[in-house]
């Protein structure tokens, strides 16, 4: 076991990455190795102090935590950017519209509109999901460093649906046609009944520090409608990063 409480600590936060569901004390303790007196009086500490949020089935990480990554100087740029290309998105197409970052191996979701027949609750504000299986997650897996990659291709793939792409080598294939085809899809693969087309956002030295989705029913919604729009969106906050760039060398 750690001998720190910081080390502790991490590993406690650790655990909730991942598809950011609420855990139990012997949840925590099985994904941590702590023992489950440890776990219940860390966990215990953590929440009176609200970095946790206690709920019916369990704790999940607080908004606290939430507003800290907020306040990183280039995501509060990023959000700012986005949205009036998010609102404009929205209004064309009333479907669910997602901002997403890279928070190490998972996509970190800091801006939802919610679209009029909400498809999905699996997604919200703050919470993480699988690079592998998402549209934004795909995109931001696609233009991550080697090393990134690697990690997610030699781990094992969550099958979150019977359509998640689990095997490493195809994943690899449906990685590089997002590279070349400047978008990609979820196909269910992250929950039944969800689709969507996602389309990376990239700052003014050229790095992709985000993705745009639209997301909708697939009995409904085609995501090839709206690629393009997306696609452009994606591109309009790019511009708009530059624009801001530019503003602070002046």
């Amino acid at each position: 076991m750690p001998d720190s409480v910081t080390e502790r600590t991490h590993l406690i936060f650790s655990a909730f990455e991942g598809d950011g569901r609420p855990l139990t004390f012997s949840e925590l303790s099985r994904r941590t190795g702590l023992p489950k007196t440890t776990v219940h009086r860390l966990v215990t500490q953590l929440a009176d102090l609200r970095w946790l949020e206690r709920t019916e089935e369990g704790f999940t990480l607080s908004n606290r935590i939430f507003r800290l990554l907020l306040a990183v100087p280039a995501r509060v740029e990023l959000r700012e950017a986005a949205l009036p290309f998010m609102q404009d998105l929205y209004e064309a197409t009333h479907e669910t519209v997602h901002l997403a970052v890279r928070d190490d191996l998972s996509a970190l979701y800091v801006e939802k509109i919610v679209g009029r027949r909400q498809v999905t609750s699996l997604t919200r504000v703050g919470g993480h999901m699988p690079l592998h299986c998402t549209g934004v997650g795909k995109v931001l897996l696609a233009h991550a460093d080697a090393e990134t990659a690697q990690r997610v291709l030699r781990q094992r793939l969550e099958r979150m649906t019977t359509a998640t792409i689990t095997q490493p080598a195809l994943l690899n294939a449906e990685l590089r046609k997002i590279r070349e085809g400047g978008h990609a899809y979820d196909r269910q693969e992250s929950s039944v009944g969800m689709t969507c087309v996602a389309a990376a956002i990239t700052n003014a030295d050229g790095h992709v520090v985000g993705a745009l989705s639209v997301a909708g029913g697939a009995q409904r919604f085609r995501p090839d409608t709206v690629r393009s729009a997306v696609v452009a969106a994606a591109l309009g906050v790019g511009r708009q990063l530059r624009t801001l760039a530019a503003a602070k060398s002046l």
